[in-house]
């Protein structure tokens, strides 16, 4: 054994101590710990610093760029506005108007067309005469040149006689520039205006703006306009003294359209000018500019953005307006150069940090290096040891803390071998606990297959039980349904209900152990669909009325006459759950009442979902308080209960619980012994469905009674001879040929022979079983049409989809219902309804007739009171008040001696206590009959 494994578990914490303070921890955190303590306060204090002169130089920075931009925009305003009173001065000047006069009426007088006038010897005398005013004018206001335009937009005068005179501004070749344009606007408006900046054609493109005013002869009349040409290098000229925009700064005009105008970087001559600005300055400006034309109030907010260089620029806008237009003045200056004083303070302040941080990084290393050199000695001492070198020294002083750690290190040396013992001896004993669990698994292993065999087993059974008890009660059942319909005899009829009742609760029993198999398997889904509950709870009133009548015990209904009409339940698993409660109330209870609630609670605004509350409640022989939970175990049932009395299997509950569980639901009992329980179903968020009733009302028009199918031959396929014919009796009324096998051999033979139009087929069978017989048939071109219908007494788990998998149309379960084998095969066979027969009320004989005593006494109380109560009977159906209808009909016939209403009661209240719905409903509605027989006596 290597000797190191002995000290692991000692040197462990040491070792891990030691490489933390070296690897991790005190190298680190020494020099950690002096960045900390030295530098925390100098970072706080250079901080506050920082921000409150960074603030300082920022606004200041910001509020020089405001003063200048507020100053070029004054003086760009008063220029401009200066010229425009020069205009204004110079149209209203008599010399002015005199020669706007002449041109107008030399023009006229020659009679010639506009380009000869300009161009005649006239012309240029009058020019001539004028031009000594006109070019001081110019010279004196930095205009480029004057323009005479008579009210026709004929321009009649130009100082530089350029391309444009001679030509009409209104509609000649330069009516669509913007000098054009604004004539106009300020022929038609009389006010002054500005055109703007363009490059204008006839000054060899240079960019140009015109001001524009009317001039006016002596009594108020327009006599044409005058106009001024500025260039844009006379503007440039102003903006050019730039000061506090540093080196890199710039001023320039944008237009409406964000063209430049001018710039002080950027020459009149540049491709720059009259080009879209387009930046976030520039933007926000025009913004301003079409919400509120030159806004009278601006905020003189200066920000940061990328200039149209991409350049990061610190600047603002300035409004200013010539004459109606809006120009903006927009002044920036680097960041570089505004913030240059920011800079220099924040590069001052990271260089005495980043000097600060050095020097006392080189104090923690140094620090750091004195107190780790003993503990990497220590560590180094420690690994040896670790190795197995039991002999290593320690070198390290006594004293300190260091000291004590190594005077540890030495007395951990000395216990090393005890610790190899206890190792060694620890090791041993693992290893027989090994060896122990590895028994223990095996025994676990081999419990499990157990186990597993038990199970299979189990559910071997459960199928075989099914199938053998199902296969005797399919007969039982069968046979005596078909017994009772031939049966007249009171006494004889009564012998075969008992008969009826027993096999039912036999099959009752199997299907509650095939249910609770099911569950406990966790193969049993629950099937929801859309169903009517008002269906649901109506059945089971119908189905206990006459119990609880008989019983003499009082039956509240209070069903929630709001409950939606869709619900999405398990149709099947409700009516079961209903049953077994309903059942136990009634046969746990001689006195008192039976209460049936259903109360609904919605779950949101929106009503998609409810809870469902079915309460039933008792009178009956409650449940101890220590016996509630057990009622709901499998084959349990209250303690001193009578099972000859009470019978049952303690199944219902058990099965009911797990059911609800399945839901979404929950039960809870309240009970106390001798006066009764509460059974509470709480079914949790039940959908409400949106789906039409036609799609879930039951087919209450199928009734077997009156169902007769078209010529049609089905084979009944099934070893027991008792099946077959229970089937063939079963049908015989239907207008059906029967055909029988006894095995799927026979089955395949007759099939191909006969071709029948349907095959009802046992699925366990010898020679040949169903599997193999449908398989067969439906492989078949000749047999694969024909609908095989699977007859089975095995319910287990799987075999509803190994039926479908084999190859069957479907499958009807034993102990096989006429209502379903009709209703299954008028699936596949065409069927046709009988005339349905009502036996008609038999008239009075003569001897009847001769017998009554008072008849118009009779007549009378069935007109008076009588056929009143008739009425209100009708679709009524309460028992109890039919019931004393039919008592009074009996008492009046025995008063007059009339047999025919004696014997209509007899059937009245025969139906009434055999809880006969259909019958009774076709009794009430045959009465008029009676009535109009005795009318028709008198």
């Amino acid at each position: 054994m290597n000797k190191s494994t002995g000290t692991d578990g000692e040197l462990k914490p040491i070792k891990s101590f030691l490489q933390s303070l070296i690897r991790r921890g005190i190298f680190r955190s020494v020099i950690l710990g002096f960045l900390v303590i030295s530098l925390m306060p100098l970072t706080v204090i250079t901080i506050i610093n920082y921000q409150r002169s960074h603030k300082f130089l920022t606004d200041e920075a910001r509020t020089k760029l405001v003063i200048v931009a507020e100053s070029k925009a004054d003086q760009i305003q008063r220029f401009f506005q200066n010229r425009l009173s020069a205009l204004l001065i110079q149209a209203r000047l008599k010399s002015t108007v005199s020669m706007a006069k002449e041109l107008r009426l030399s023009f006229e007088t020659m009679g010639a067309d506009l380009a000869e006038f300009t161009g005649s010897s006239e012309w240029t005398l009058m020019a001539e005469q004028h031009e000594e005013d006109i070019g001081f004018f110019l010279t004196s206001n930095s205009f480029y040149d004057f323009f005479i335009i008579d009210i026709e937009g004929n321009i009649l005068f130009t100082d530089k006689r350029e391309d444009d005179l001679g030509t009409n501004i209104f509609n000649g070749k330069y009516s669509d520039t913007l000098f054009g344009k604004v004539c106009q606007r300020t022929f038609e408006k009389e006010i002054p205006g500005f055109s703007g900046f363009e490059n204008y054609g006839p000054s060899d493109d240079l960019s140009a703006g015109f001001l524009v005013t009317v001039i006016f002869d002596e009594y108020g009349e327009k006599l044409g306009l005058a106009a001024a040409q500025i260039n844009t290098n006379i503007v440039e000229g102003i903006i050019q003294s730039i000061s506090g925009l540093g080196q890199q700064g710039e001023v320039y005009l944008v237009d409406n359209d964000l063209r430049m105008i001018v710039s002080s970087r950027v020459s009149a001559e540049s491709a720059v000018l009259l080009s879209p600005v387009k930046t976030e300055q520039t933007l926000l400006w025009q913004k301003e500019h079409l919400e509120s034309v030159c806004p009278l109030i601006e905020k003189n907010d200066a920000f940061i953005y990328a200039s149209r260089q991409g350049v990061r620029v610190l600047g603002l806008h300035k409004n200013i307006e010539l004459a109606g237009l809006c120009i903006a003045v927009i002044t920036e200056i680097p960041v570089s150069e505004a913030f240059k004083d920011v800079i220099k303070q924040r590069n001052a302040a990271g260089f005495i940090l980043a000097l600060t941080i050095l020097f006392v990084v080189f104090l923690a290393f140094i620090t750091a290096g004195r107190l780790t050199r003993p503990i990497r000695e220590l560590s180094v001492a420690t690994k040896r040891i670790a190795g197995g070198n039991l002999d290593q020294e320690i070198l390290i002083d006594s004293g300190g803390e260091i000291g004590e750690l190594a005077d540890d290190f030495r007395k951990m040396i000395a216990k090393r071998k005890l610790a190899e013992i206890k190792l060694r001896q620890s090791k041993e004993s693992a290893e027989r606990l090994n060896e122990h669990l590895k028994n223990q698994t095996e025994i676990a292993n081999k419990l499990a297959e157990q186990a597993e065999a038990a199970s299979k087993a189990k559910s071997e059974f459960l199928a075989n039980m099914s199938h053998e008890i199902r296969t005797p009660m399919n007969s039982v059942i069968g046979f005596s349904d078909l017994l009772s319909s031939l049966i007249t005899d009171k006494k004889q009829k009564s012998y075969l209900e008992s008969i009826q009742i027993s096999g039912r609760s036999l099959l009752k029993l199997i299907n509650d152990i095939l249910d609770l198999s099911k569950i406990e398997a966790g193969r049993l889904k629950i099937q929801y669909e859309a169903v009517n509950p008002h269906i649901i709870f109506n059945e089971i009133i119908q189905i206990f009325q006459l119990k609880i009548s008989e019983k003499n015990l009082d039956f509240i209904i209070d069903v929630d006459e709001d409950l939606p009409k869709l619900l999405l339940l398990d149709e099947t698993r409700l009516r079961q759950i209903l049953f077994n409660l309903m059942g136990n109330a009634v046969k746990f209870t001689e006195a008192g009442h039976i209460r049936l609630s259903v109360k609904k609670n919605y779950k949101g605004k929106d009503r998609s979902t409810l809870d469902l509350v079915i309460s039933i409640e008792d009178t009956g022989i409650g449940i101890p308080q220590d016996q509630i939970q057990s009622v709901f175990e499998s084959f349990r049932q209250q303690d001193g209960q009578s099972a000859r009395k009470y019978g049952g299997t303690g199944l219902g509950l058990a099965i009911s619980k797990r059911l609800i569980e399945m839901m979404n639901g929950q039960i809870n009992v309240r009970s106390t012994i001798g006066k009764g329980s509460i059974f509470e179903i709480t079914l949790g968020e039940v959908e409400v469905s949106s789906v039409s009733m036609a799609a879930v009302s039951p087919d209450i028009s199928f009734d077997i009674k009156n169902i007769s199918f078209e010529n049609a031959q089905v084979l009944i396929v099934d070893d027991s001879e008792f099946n077959r014919v229970l089937i063939k009796e079963s049908l015989i009324l239907t207008g059906l040929d029967i055909s029988e096998a006894e095995n799927g051999q026979q089955a395949v033979l007759l099939s191909e022979e006969s071709s029948p139009d349907l095959i009802l087929m046992d699925i366990r069978m010898p020679v040949m079983d169903g599997y193999e017989a449908a398989k067969i048939l439906k492989a078949n071109p000749k047999t694969n049409d024909i609908p095989i219908i699977a007859l089975t007494a095995s319910v287990g788990i799987k075999e509803p989809k190994k039926i479908k998998q084999s190859g069957f149309d479907g499958y009807l379960p034993k102990p096989i219902s006429l209502h379903d084998l009709t209703k299954e095969l008028s699936r596949y066979l065409k069927r046709c309804e009988k005339d349905a027969q009502i036996t008609p009320v038999r008239s009075s004989s003569i001897a009847d007739t001769e017998r009554i005593e008072n008849l118009p006494g009779l007549m009378k109380a069935l007109e008076t009171e009588i056929m009143h109560e008739w009425k209100d009977l009708k679709g009524a159906m309460e028992m109890d008040v039919i019931e004393d209808f039919a008592r009074k009909l009996t008492e009046l016939s025995q008063a007059h001696n009339y047999k025919p209403l004696k014997g209509y009661a007899d059937n009245l209240t025969e139906f009434v206590q055999s809880f006969d719905i259909e019958q009774i409903e076709h009794t009430l509605n045959e009465f008029p009959v009676i009535y109009d027989n005795v009318k028709g006596i008198q």
